[in-house]
């Protein structure tokens, strides 16, 4: 598998590291609920990703996780 993410700073609600690391942290806890072992471990389909979101909620990034098949 490959994991490639993409977070677009300098917008309102990505000026500093901690609001960097919130980013990080909702990424990685979506990336929990899809692989395999995390808490949805049945990963029907064989890529998954989504949008990265600041502390207002709004779209700042992507994330993906394709499979190498």
């Amino acid at each position: 598998m490959k994991f490639t993410l993409t977070i677009d700073m300098g917008n309102d609600g990505m000026l500093s590291g901690s609001d960097l690391a919130g980013a990080l942290r909702y990424v990685a806890a979506r990336v929990q609920d899809v692989s395999p072992g995390g808490p949805h471990a049945t990963l029907t389909e064989p890529d998954s990703g989504g949008k990265v979101v600041d502390r207002n909620g709004n779209g700042v990034g992507r994330w993906m996780l394709v499979s190498d098949e």
